[in-house]
């Protein structure tokens, strides 16, 4: 594949993406830029090179770093694709194999940028679920495309089916609000419970006893109060004040008592009782991205989830 890469130097650095959520100052990244390889897969024939190389060593003298690594993943993909072998190629460098995980993360440029960086055998272990998906910037179809691209190249695919982490009843639910087949459950059977409140003071009387109950049970064991914004966190810390074992607002540890977190804080971790504050339909509406973070919430539990709530529940709770 060959293509023209003959821009200003003005028209390259105002088409970066400098999204607040995914960009910072780096400079190592910056110095990417300055490389001969990648100066070489930029300019062809040399044109526009000290142009180039001018403008951005200014820029990094005055200290304007911001700089986004998805313009990493856009020049990686540029110099593969100038020249598949060579000093560029050698640069980068080559990979026997690559494990990926949290596929659903990547978009479609990313992940041809990851496969391109192994060697002719193309091998690549890639693990991803399309349900955990809950970043808004991120195009839902991308690991799909990919991974319709890989079958036809014939490379395997297969599905875990066997869940670990949490007990049957946990996972139905977890395959309701999913409206995916009910998967199979490796772990003894746990608690799953509702507790509804008659206004908004009752349902953080029921929490605050439940918090107190769980932590008396078993003080070793660790317990999340899940919310959706982080105005209720605030809020229900304050609620769970003088109870044994409360966490410092904010602080997302593993160390035995209970904590009080944001839903999109979660990804990733998992505690021994999750209890999910008033996921009600306002806040969690029935959209793909909120049932994704509410099948995330519910799936933190290991023994068991209990949802206290006041309002009228989010689609798949009920």
């Amino acid at each position: 594949m060959s293509f023209s890469m003959n821009f200003s130097v003005n028209e390259f650095f105002s088409c970066q993406l400098t999204d607040s959520r995914r960009s910072f100052s780096s400079s190592v990244l910056w110095r990417f830029y300055d490389q001969p390889y990648v100066l070489d897969a930029l300019c062809v024939d040399g044109k526009g090179k000290e142009e180039f190389l001018a403008e951005l060593r200014r820029r990094y003298s005055v200290k304007s770093q911001s700089v986004s690594f998805a313009d990493l993943s856009v020049l990686l993909r540029l110099c593969q694709l100038r020249e598949k072998d060579g000093p560029i190629r050698e640069a980068l460098g080559w990979y026997a194999h690559i494990i990926v995980d949290e596929g659903q993360y990547l978009s479609l440029l990313e992940l041809e940028a990851i496969l391109a960086a192994t060697d002719k055998r193309n091998s690549i272990t890639l693990s991803a679920d399309s349900k955990q998906k809950i970043l808004s910037w991120v195009d839902a179809a991308d690991f799909d495309i990919f991974r319709g691209n890989l079958k036809e190249v014939g490379v395997s695919n297969e599905t875990l089916s066997v869940s670990y982490r949490c007990p049957k009843e946990i996972m139905a639910l977890a395959a309701r609000i999913s409206s995916r087949e009910n998967e199979q459950v490796g772990r003894h059977s746990g608690v799953l419970e509702y507790h509804r409140g008659a206004d908004e003071g009752s349902a953080l009387a029921l929490l605050r006893g439940l918090v107190e109950k769980l932590v008396d049970e078993d003080p070793g064991s660790l317990t999340a109060v899940i919310c959706k914004k982080k105005s209720d966190e605030k809020m229900l810390h304050t609620a769970l004040t003088g109870i044994s074992g409360l966490h410092k607002q904010g602080e997302l540890t593993f160390e035995p008592g209970a904590l009080v977190t944001i839903a999109h804080q979660v990804k990733g971790v998992e505690f021994a009782n999750v209890i999910l504050y008033d996921p009600n339909a306002k806040d969690f509406r029935n959209s793909a991205l909120d049932r994704n973070l509410l099948y995330v919430c519910v799936t933190r539990a290991c023994r068991r989830l209990d949802i206290v709530h006041w309002r009228e529940l989010a689609a798949g709770l009920a």
